[in-house]
């Protein structure tokens, strides 16, 4: 049985060789690298039914969970601290495993094969955990290694070979988002009009790790939990924390603005288009970006303290005075009469006495007219206590002399005879 599993997994490393193959000499004969990165899609633009499409990123994914299956019992808990091709970078250099791509020189190698001091600190914590004395892995062991280590020689000359000439396919994108993030947007999608029917929610999602690397399934891009392959946009990463998923949201709503005017450009229609300055030198996609990074400026200026009006200056007047002789007899001046505020009451269950006035209308008296030996209305003999009318002294000698004789030689008899 074991004998049937090596012949097998020497069978699938040997299709994965040729599939490398396929790929870069697809490649060579001018064959678009970004019709060839997505099984899941079927044949692309310039693609035959009958022609293989090329290592994808799936793929590249399906390997590395089977390297951490693997070897998670033999090294655990690393795959918690290492992710994508940190991991197996690891591993390889911890079994003694040396591989050479042929299109991946030492310098790429050692850059893809990087560990923080952190990473270094937790790894070596967790050295006391590895069991000791494990025999050398088998080639059944081993061969999930190379597979993913093929898969991603492969993708990174694909993806090198399509950064160098996405600014002419996409020189918007590029101009926006920058030419690693433009070229895999156009690998995955197919090509640049295929990405510009693409809806702006969904680009905010693309390359997103749902599993997270938490899980031990880490992505094989390095893209942490959560976060699309947008998120990693310089326009987003030089935001504030706070911002940064408007800012991706941003980006992703003018990044198809920006593809639809590449597609519309020269060489991307059924038909020959009308030459565009904007979209062959990109002016379009810079002035994007500028609208982008002016509206995050002014979203995250703080707003402007409002000014504490202040109050204004006292007026230097006199208080007002409400007590005192004076003030009470001013007072007294425009209160209601005693008649006038028994006129304004009513005694319950008695008819009201009203009487005419000079017009026709009904006035009601209230109690100013009611009788009996509790209330007695009569004139009083002391002064009354109500206020008192202004006038003048001739109008007050008038009717104090019962307005019989003239006043001041006002009569009919200082007018002389008729």
């Amino acid at each position: 049985m074991d004998l049937l599993d090596d012949i097998s997994e020497d069978e699938n490393i040997q299709e994965d060789e040729n599939l490398q193959e396929d790929s870069l000499g697809t490649l060579g004969q001018g064959h678009s690298p970004g019709d060839d990165l997505d099984k899941s899609k079927g044949p692309g633009p310039g693609q035959g039914p009958g022609q293989d499409p090329g290592p994808s990123q799936d793929q590249l994914d399906s390997a590395l969970r089977q390297v951490i299956d693997t070897f998670k019992h033999r090294f655990p808990g690393v795959e918690e601290v290492l992710h994508g091709e940190q991991y197996v970078r690891w591993i390889a250099q911890q079994v003694d495993f040396h591989w050479d791509s042929p299109g991946e020189s030492q310098s790429q190698s050692q850059e893809s094969f990087v560990i923080s001091p952190e990473q270094q600190l937790i790894v070596s914590t967790l050295s006391h955990r590895f069991p000791q004395g494990l025999e050398a892995p088998s080639g059944q062991e081993l061969a999930p290694l190379q597979r993913f280590l093929h898969l991603s020689s492969a993708l990174k000359t694909i993806h090198a070979q399509l950064t160098a000439s996405i600014h002419l396919q996409a020189p918007n994108v590029c101009a926006l988002v920058g030419p690693e993030i433009a070229a895999r947007l156009v690998a995955h999608y197919g090509s640049v009009r295929e990405l510009s029917c693409v809806p702006s929610c969904n680009l905010v999602t693309f390359g997103r790790n749902r599993q997270g690397p938490s899980q031990g399934q880490g992505n094989a891009l390095g893209i942490g939990k959560g976060n699309g392959l947008i998120y990693s946009c310089d326009i987003v990463q030089q935001q504030h924390p706070e911002f940064r998923k408007q800012a991706a949201r941003m980006v992703c709503a003018k990044l198809v603005i920006a593809a639809r005017i590449d597609a519309n450009g020269p060489g991307h229609g059924p038909g020959p288009a009308p030459a565009n300055a904007d979209a062959l030198s990109g002016a379009a996609g810079t002035q994007l970006r500028t609208q982008i990074l002016e509206r995050l400026q002014k979203v995250s200026t703080p707003p402007q303290l409002s000014r504490v009006k202040p109050l204004p200056v006292p007026e230097d007047k006199p208080k007002k005075k409400r007590a005192g002789k004076r003030f009470r007899k001013y007072k007294q001046q425009f209160q209601l009469s005693h008649m006038r505020q028994l006129q304004n009451r009513m005694e319950f269950g008695r008819a009201e006495h009203t009487t005419m006035d000079a017009y026709g209308e009904e006035i009601g008296m209230g109690l100013a007219r009611v009788s009996g030996p509790e209330l007695s209305l009569g004139p009083s003999p002391g002064p009354s206590p109500g206020p008192r009318p202004k006038m003048s002294k001739a109008m007050r000698k008038r009717l104090e002399s019962g307005n019989t004789g003239p006043v001041n030689g006002s009569g009919p008899e200082s007018l002389g005879p008729l």
